[in-house]
């Protein structure tokens, strides 16, 4: 089953392109560079609790998290993985909800923090690059509902 989840994680990679961008267009991925200092995590450190209060989002720049949930019978259980390019904490922070997932890195890290402050500083200097990462967000999204009712749909639920 690792080896599957390793393949479609590469797949995804090799769709984002090699510009540097991870998706997000260069501009909006250099405005974020320029105003958002680098957080460096340890492998096993971790970056937010699941039911905790959301004010910001995460870009994965280096190396690799891990998102696990624990459910009603208190297991902690993996949900996803998240490689270079990946836009983190977005539900939580786009629906004003406390985290749904615990978010740890497996390797050592390094991601970017995006809070309210760094949006509004995007939307005012560079509204179309502010545009770009709003619809970048939306697409991000769009996949994981995509993902999340096939699951559920191929689980018969």
């Amino acid at each position: 089953m690792l080896e599957i989840e390793e393949g479609l994680l590469r797949e995804t990679q090799a769709r984002q392109g090699d510009d540097g961008s991870h998706g997000l267009g260069a501009e909006t991925a250099g405005l974020f560079a320029e105003i958002r200092p680098r957080i460096e995590l340890a492998a096993g450190e971790q970056l937010f609790l699941q039911g905790n209060r959301s004010d910001h989002l995460i870009f994965l720049v280096a190396g690799r998290l891990r998102a696990t949930v624990t459910d009603r019978n208190q297991a902690n259980r993996v949900v996803s993985r998240f490689l270079p390019g990946a836009i983190v904490g977005e539900i939580a922070y786009y629906a004003g909800v406390d985290r749904t997932a615990t978010l740890t890195a497996e390797t050592d890290s390094t991601a970017l923090r995006i809070d309210t402050s760094a949006l509004v500083l995007m939307e005012r200097e560079d509204a179309q690059a502010a545009a770009q990462f709003h619809r970048t967000l939306a697409s991000v999204l769009a996949q994981r509902l995509l993902t999340t009712t096939r699951l559920l749909s191929d689980a018969e639920l």
